[in-house]
């Protein structure tokens, strides 16, 4: 598994399984129809579990 760091992606020794999601989308109550809503959609076609 990968996670995103400040500058780079490093290796990580956490199972996916064990952490329920590869992916957590931060963002602003007015960006979620518009904004977050379709990005989710789209990283969940790429098999990515959001939260």
């Amino acid at each position: 598994m990968l996670r995103l760091t400040a500058r780079d992606f490093e290796r990580s020794d956490i199972a996916p399984g064990e952490i329920g999601y590869d992916a957590f989308i931060c963002h602003a109550s007015e960006d979620k129809k518009s904004v977050v809503r379709p990005l989710a959609r789209f990283l969940d076609k790429l098999g990515l579990r959001v939260w």
